[in-house]
């Protein structure tokens, strides 16, 4: 009886959220594994989006929005992404215009290093308005690969019960720049969501 509620509970989840976009692109792969890594922030990227071309979809007559991502770090297992201030002022946490909203706080700035926290992950970390922290390399927690830049917590997101709730949102440039990182592949992004 318990697996199947489980069971039950695996396919409202799944079935149940809508990242509030029509389309999620990405590189060539699996397409499960693009879903999984861009919307429930699961799985690894696939591979990544040149920025001329989430340029080239941002700028196309039929697309109203196009709201880059980039993932591959953590803080202590909680994914840290990488986005727009779009993400926050455009975008739709899924059907009926229902927008993010902030419980505390403010959003980020993008030319700052500051941090929106989804409201599971504030509440698991510990994390408040005000708090710093380091992101760590790689999407599994591993102590030995600390980045050197600090963060500050300027927000903590209202609990939207989507998988917006467990990450960690900083500005796009915070991922592509961060230390560590392949500078050949800086403007590169994992995914792009679009209406």
């Amino acid at each position: 009886m318990s697996v199947w509620v489980v069971k039950e509970q695996a396919q409202q989840t799944f079935a149940g959220v809508n990242s509030g976009f029509d389309a999620v692109l990405g590189a060539r792969g699996s397409k499960l594994q693009l879903v999984l890594n861009a919307v429930f922030h699961l799985e690894s990227s696939p591979g990544n989006v040149r920025w001329e071309d989430y340029q080239a979809v941002r700028a196309h007559p039929s697309v109203a929005l196009a709201v880059p991502l980039a993932l591959g770090d953590n803080y202590r297992g909680w994914r840290v992404v990488g986005t727009t201030p779009e993400l926050f002022e455009r975008a739709e946490l899924g059907p009926g215009g229902r927008r993010y909203r902030l419980g505390d706080g403010r959003w980020f700035d993008p030319q700052l290093r500051e941090a929106v926290v989804g409201s599971f992950a504030a509440r698991r970390l510990g994390l408040k308005v005000g708090d710093e922290f380091e992101p760590y390399h790689g999407l599994a927690f591993d102590e030995q690969a600390q980045h050197e830049e600090t963060y500050v917590v300027v927000g903590v997101l209202e609990p939207s019960n989507t998988p917006a709730d467990r990450v960690i949102w900083i500005p796009l440039e915070g991922v592509q720049w961060m230390g560590g990182h392949d500078p050949q592949a800086v403007t590169d992004l994992s995914a792009v969501w679009s209406n």
